[in-house]
């Protein structure tokens, strides 16, 4: 039957083909009329969202993205409202001068309440984060022993076993840091609630649907397989509950962040919401850099021999550990090469802006990655682990692990005093090897928060002193 055929004999076939035909006009008018036309970018972006979509839900983002970036060049289209940049220039434009957060992040929140990491405009974030500042100075944190204290468990727990998944043994550790912190101690590496880190990472494996489609979150939970937590059968959804269930039934220790903020007159639910999110973002990034720091450590034997060297002679602490050049050259290149959050952060253009030579209309969704920035050729050898360039000149303006500007990372000082301090700690006590001679380096899940995918046990042997 030809279309003239189908048109006569079924008048809903007419009008099927009719609406059919002014959809396709539409979009193909839209589009013309669109001024990321001019952007560069692959030409079904200027049509539909549908492919960034469906990129981001297969867990493949960061590759493509980067792909379209080394064959467009610094500024390329996503879609028709949204685009990613990649030029020093653009980059600081966009989080130095603050635009507004994408929706993207609207439903961080937590007990119905917003949080820092999910407030979108700049007033009222900038009203919550100064409450939170002094809290987080290194001088503070490091003044409060918790972060020594919590190291010196860790390598008691390695110490009655030298054969340790190091993935689930340093979200032990970034987790009863950080609870300790901001509510009460969750007591991880004394072998206690451990189930919580399972459950949020199940409850971190659902980004998509949180960030981009959450009126299907249910659906896609409920769709998804039960997962066997220590023995458990558990589904997404009770995952999730849980998680805010532990913290909510918190009353809060003093000296936390919890009773700070209560203290400076935040809201009960407000002040609880903080301290989920920075539980639920503090202990992951931390345990994956962790992670793929000790098994740089285990494939290579000569980074781990001059790291040991440089520990050698010094007695370990917080302090004395803090300026290391080959120490915080081997964190600072973990971060570029297997930055733990290597995914887009996006940020919403105001009226008038200009990148590239080509205007984006109020509205355009503009971010950048840290895994394209990382990977710039301004690092000559980007693909390449070499803890060398640190100390040569880096260039730092293509280096964002804890973001940029006023949004970044306001626990970064609790991260960096773990990363170094577990690494320089156990380093000086044990020689780490990998856990067999065919173990193979793990690979980085192309998602907005990263996990090492692979096997992540490894060996811990007692130096010879």
């Amino acid at each position: 039957m030809t279309l003239t055929d189908l048109v006569r004999a079924e008048p809903s076939g007419a009008l099927l083909v009719s609406l059919a035909t002014a959809y396709l006009v539409y979009l193909v008018v839209v589009a013309q009329l669109n001024p990321l036309k001019k952007c560069p970018g692959p030409w079904y972006t200027l049509y539909s969202k549908m492919p960034i979509l469906v990129i981001f839900w297969r867990d493949s983002r960061n590759r493509y993205v980067q792909a379209l970036h080394e064959k467009y060049g610094p500024i390329v289209r996503l879609g028709p409202d949204e685009v990613s940049i990649c030029d020093p220039k653009d980059v600081s434009k966009v989080y130095l001068g603050n635009f507004d957060k994408s929706r993207f992040y609207a439903q961080f929140g937590n007990y119905g309440a917003p949080n820092l990491f999910c407030i979108l405009t700049k007033e009222p974030h900038i009203k919550l984060r100064k409450l939170m500042t002094g809290f987080y100075r290194k001088e503070t944190i490091n003044g409060t022993g918790i972060i020594q204290e919590k190291v010196d468990e860790m390598e008691t727990v390695v110490a009655a076993n030298n054969k340790q998944d190091v993935h689930t043994l340093f979200r032990y550790l970034a987790f009863d840091v950080v609870t300790r912190l901001t509510i009460s101690d969750s007591e991880m590496l004394a072998g206690r609630n451990q189930k919580l880190v399972f459950y949020h990472e199940m409850q971190t494996s659902m980004t998509f649907w949180t960030t981009l489609q959450p009126k299907w979150w249910d659906l896609a939970a409920a769709l998804s397989e039960r997962q066997t937590v220590l023995g458990e059968k558990t589904s997404i959804s009770e995952a999730s509950q849980r998680c805010n269930d532990w913290t909510f039934q918190q009353t809060g220790d003093p000296d936390t962040l919890l009773d700070m903020l209560k203290s400076k007159g935040v809201s009960h639910k407000i002040a609880m919401s903080e301290v989920q999110d920075h539980i639920a973002a503090g202990h992951e990034t931390t345990a994956v850099t962790l992670a793929f720091l000790f098994h740089r450590l285990a494939h290579d034997k000569s980074i781990q021999d001059k790291l040991y060297a440089e520990l050698e002679p010094i007695n370990v602490t917080l302090e004395s550990v803090d300026s290391l050049p080959y120490l915080n050259g081997l964190i600072n290149e973990t971060l570029r090469l297997h930055a733990a959050i290597p995914g887009a952060e996006p940020r919403v253009c105001p009226a008038g802006v200009i990148f590239q030579n080509v205007a984006l209309p109020k509205g355009t969704i503009i971010s950048a990655q840290p895994y394209t920035l990382h990977r710039d050729k301004a690092w000559g050898d980007p693909e390449e682990f070499r803890i060398e360039r640190w100390s040569e000149d880096p260039p730092l303006a293509y280096f964002m692990p804890f973001g940029a500007g006023i949004r970044m990372c306001i626990g970064m000082n609790v991260a960096m005093g773990e990363l170094k301090l577990a690494t320089a700690q156990l380093v000086k006590k044990y020689e780490i090897k990998k856990s067999s001679p065919q173990q193979q380096f793990p690979t980085m899940k192309d998602s907005y928060t990263t996990l090492p995918e692979g096997d992540n046990t490894l060996l811990f042997e007692q130096r010879a002193t």
